[in-house]
């Protein structure tokens, strides 16, 4: 999924989610070239495993140029 979003550290872009056990990183790297044809910079990642709740966390912040 990827929504609109203010960036950490300022500005605006889009937040990213490829969570689940069916996804990885390269998901959202993916989705991210996909809603910024002309290109992007991560503005922050996090992959986390809470084996109780989630154990495949993960989301991307991009800056579109």
């Amino acid at each position: 999924t990827a929504r609109p979003s203010a960036l950490p550290g300022g500005g605006t872009g889009y937040a990213i989610g490829c969570s689940g056990i069916q996804n990885s990183m390269d998901d959202c790297l993916a989705k991210a070239a996909q809603i910024c044809p002309q290109g992007y910079d991560v503005a922050g990642a996090t992959q986390e495993s809470v084996p109780i709740i989630n154990p495949y966390e993960r989301s991307m912040y991009v800056r579109c140029h």
